[in-house]
């Protein structure tokens, strides 16, 4: 069966430079490479990106781009009035910031009479992709969402911040409650999330497909001959989960690694890293916030342990996919290992207090045949349950399963 796909998605997911385009750009790839048509309307924060809608066409993918701010971080006087009246009505201020007349619109003209399946990359487009007409509507989710919201309102300090948090929480749960339970199926990134999502909506039909890496293209890199021992991190810091990781490791954990190894330098890559974590920055302590870089597999190649600190959120890690297929040692929290079905000690290993975070580290740093069978296991890891070949073809198989269930009713 050949389907007309219409992806809606809140980013542009070219280049694939963070685990939500890494994943969306790797899953439509599959889905053109076995003969569907797949159309993509992507919400994008400024018009200039002929270079990677043409990069996207060569890849099977035509898509369709819509300039919506979603003013993150600083507010407007009339977005915190905004914010006030959804969470006095019960509602996440979150999702409405992805609320686009135009993207739906554009949806609407893209899917035509021919579309087989809408698919939402995330929840925030969800209720795009519901006034979407088609056979069938997927949500392919990278997160249960107010989960994580919970977990950052419990950990959020000030009283009123800490209100203000919860309540956008318990606005999104029963927002994520209300659109997961609309979609004729829904998609997990790994067992833990699929059965929060069944749970959260009974009835709903939960599939998983795990987060991928193109293990063709992502071949082992050969040991490091950067000099002074290197911590590597991966993920835009102004993600709640991946700026509270930096700040636990810097805080907690690195001047452990610095006590044991002097000349230690921990090196965080990504996006548009907040004030609180630039202010970070001390080249001379062995810190460096390096934002966004063009050449991510040479912040890899130069690394001697990527390290994954995360204490709250849920789905899997694709930095950690990334160090498994670039033979790079990883050290994870249980919470960032999360997903990926691996004990301590079997392809990584796993510390969740700071000071064991730090000796496991040190280990890596210091135990060169421990490191190259970590390395060794990982990678042949991620060939067997990450490759991208292997997520699309579960993709396909949900896609198709849904039309057939529709048509059959």
């Amino acid at each position: 069966m050949t389907l007309h796909v219409v992806a809606i998605a809140p980013y542009l997911p070219y280049p694939p430079d963070h685990g939500g385009r890494i994943r969306t750009f790797q899953l439509l790839r599959d889905l053109a490479r076995r003969g569907h048509r797949v159309d993509l309307v992507a919400l994008t924060d400024r018009p200039d990106h002929d270079e990677d809608v043409a990069a996207l066409r060569t890849h099977g993918i035509t898509t369709h781009t819509t300039v919506h701010p979603r003013r993150f971080g600083q507010l407007t006087a009339g977005d915190r009035m905004r914010k006030l009246a959804n969470l006095a009505r019960g509602r996440s201020d979150v999702l409405q910031r992805f609320d686009s007349p135009r993207a739906a619109a554009l949806a609407r003209d893209v899917a035509g009479p021919t579309c087989d399946v809408v698919l939402a990359e995330t929840l925030w487009v969800a209720p795009i992709a519901l006034s979407t007409p088609a056979r069938c509507h997927v949500l392919d989710t990278q997160n249960v969402e107010h989960r994580i919201a919970e977990q950052t309102a419990r950990d959020t300090s000030g009283w009123t911040s800490r209100w203000l948090t919860g309540l956008e929480a318990a606005g999104l749960h029963r927002d994520e409650r209300t659109l997961v339970g609309r979609f004729d199926a829904v998609i997990a990134v790994s067992d833990t999330d699929r059965d929060a999502l069944a749970a959260l909506a009974p009835g709903v039909s939960a599939a998983v497909v795990p987060n991928c890496i193109d293990t063709e293209a992502r071949r082992p890199l050969p040991p490091t001959t950067a000099t002074g021992p290197t911590c590597l991190f991966v993920g835009s810091a102004n993600y709640p989960p991946n700026g509270r990781a930096v700040e636990w490791f810097v805080r907690d954990v690195f001047p452990h690694v610095r006590a044991r190894h002097p000349d230690a330098r921990f090196v965080a890559v990504g996006a548009d890293p907040p004030g609180s974590i630039r202010a970070m920055h001390d080249p001379a302590a062995g810190i460096e916030i390096a934002g966004y870089v063009d050449d991510i597999d040479a912040a890899y190649a130069s690394a001697h342990v990527v390290v994954a600190p995360i204490t709250i959120g849920g789905g899997t890690r694709t930095k950690i996919l990334e160090a498994f297929a670039l033979a790079r040692p990883v050290v994870a929290t249980t919470r960032g290992a999360s997903g990926l079905d691996v004990d301590d000690g079997e392809a990584l290993l796993i510390a969740d207090d700071a000071t064991g975070f730090a000796e496991a580290v040190g280990r890596l740093l210091e135990d060169a045949p421990l490191t190259a069978r970590l390395t060794t296991a990982a990678r042949s890891w991620v060939e067997q349950h990450a490759s991208a070949r292997a997520s699309g073809a579960r993709l396909e198989r949900v896609l198709v399963d849904a039309c057939a269930r529709e048509t059959s009713r």
